[in-house]
């Protein structure tokens, strides 16, 4: 759910929650109560996923606010929301197949996908544009603004030097590991390679930096945590490449990696993670990929 930053503009919201009956709720409370005698100035939306904008568009409307995202953010959001159902199922059928996904399999990940539009809402046809380099002032703070890839394709972090405060987004969690997912329109990608490019970056704040995150509580031990992100990836990767003594579909590796998310309601996030650790080993080597007969990419250790 949302952060708040007071200001003397008002209050400056991070990130606002899906469009949900109990989002809904919370937003009705706020208003009423914390809201009442000194409203928002300023929305800021760390990135594009359901959870963080999908009720942007209403808030902005009822707040007045100026909305503050990353270009990528703001166009992926509402391609997610206005993109035709066709084209989604169409994009997503050619990902499948190419994945070795099952067509009855596919079915169930293609609604699932579709079904997420419900909880957003049209985003504001404006909005002012974040990116690396920019200061964003709020709360008597000039916040450093940096961007990174890999749970998103440039996702908005804060750091106030001056009290060492990391408001962190989905980029670094205390008790989960982000998802690292690669998209349907883009097959070929490489999303680990930029979320371990970001630990380099993250790494030069300083040891003291209490982070923010979007998900679970504030916590310290910055670079620790960032160690053991990098350490879950490398021994993912290792796991990856134990399955390819023969080819297999990335659809194959991702039952015998992710067995209980595959089996569930999480398919489309898991067989996208597995293509995301296929992708890096291909890009440095570890792996060659083919196309087997039916058009699928076939996946097998160098």
């Amino acid at each position: 759910m949302p952060g708040y930053v007071m200001d003397r503009r008002g209050w400056t919201v991070i990130d606002c929650g899906m469009n949900s009956a109990e989002t809904r709720a919370v937003w009705d409370r706020t208003f009423e109560t914390t809201l009442a005698s000194r409203g928002v100035g300023d929305i800021l939306v760390t990135h594009g996923h359901v959870d963080h904008v999908g009720y942007l568009g209403t808030l902005a409307e009822r707040s007045g606010a100026t909305v503050w995202m990353s270009l990528a953010e703001y166009l992926t959001a509402g391609l997610r929301i206005t993109e035709p159902e066709e084209r989604t199922a169409e994009q997503a059928n050619i990902w499948l197949a190419w994945c070795g996904c099952p067509t009855d399999e596919g079915e169930t990940i293609i609604a699932n996908r579709i079904g997420v539009r419900s909880n957003f809402v049209p985003l504001p046809v404006q909005y002012r544009r974040l990116q690396t380099g920019d200061s964003f002032l709020a709360g008597g703070a000039s916040w450093e603004v940096r961007a990174f890839g890999g749970h998103a394709p440039e996702m908005i972090t804060l750091f106030d030097p001056g009290r060492h405060l990391l408001i962190a987004a989905d980029q670094v969690l205390s008790h989960i590991t982000p998802s690292i997912t690669v998209h349907p329109g883009e097959p070929y990608g490489d999303p680990l390679q930029e979320f371990f490019a970001s630990f380099d970056v993250l790494a030069q704040l300083p040891a003291d930096t209490l982070v923010l995150p979007s998900h679970g509580a504030p916590f310290y031990g910055l670079h620790e945590r960032l160690a053991q992100l990098r350490s879950h990836h490398e021994a993912r990767l290792d796991q990856v490449e134990a399955t390819l003594d023969t080819p297999q579909t990335a659809y194959a590796v991702a039952l015998m990696v992710f067995a209980r998310a595959m089996a569930g309601s999480h398919a489309r996030q898991a067989l996208s993670e597995t293509l995301a650790h296929l992708n890096y080993l291909q890009r440095r080597g570890r792996v060659v990929t083919s196309l087997d007969d039916n058009g699928a990419a076939r996946f097998a250790r160098t």
